[in-house]
């Protein structure tokens, strides 16, 4: 299966195109043991690229209310979230980029990972939740 895919921001309302992957002329080096990796997808940028004690400094301020949503903040801004499994079928890759444009290594793998909204609780309206269940809905419109 051949994935193309365009990544795409808004600048001022204009979409402008950050990065085209091809997956079908990219080269994925895996090894067969890759470290269990825990993902974040935080409603920010932050400008900042290696190692951050994300533990430490972001997941210690993490509590559940009513043990479903996370709550906390980052930099005096509130946040909630939740943990969100993989789709079945699917597996996770951290993917680092080699030489090469086409060339990538896997460094962890997950089967889960926990979004976060601005003091907005999780609802199905959530980009990351709609990915998600589309994935589900598109493995079993192709079952049939």
């Amino acid at each position: 299966m051949c994935i193309r895919d365009r990544y795409q921001r808004r600048v001022r309302g204009n979409i402008q195109t950050r990065m085209e992957v091809d997956a079908c002329s990219a080269t994925i080096a895996r090894p067969e043991k890759l470290p269990a990796a825990k993902l974040q997808r935080i409603p920010w940028k932050i400008h900042h690229n290696g190692p951050a004690n994300v533990d430490q400094f972001f997941g210690a301020n993490l509590y559940s209310r009513d043990g479903k949503v996370l709550e906390g903040s980052f930099h005096g801004r509130a946040v909630r979230g939740e943990d969100r499994a993989l789709p079945a079928g699917y597996e996770g890759l951290v993917l680092e980029r080699g030489e090469g444009d086409d060339q990538w290594s896997a460094t962890g793998q997950f089967d889960s990972l926990t979004y976060f909204n601005h003091d907005v609780a999780p609802s199905t309206g959530d980009q990351t939740r709609q990915v998600m269940d589309w994935c589900e809905m598109a493995r079993v419109l192709h079952q049939s």
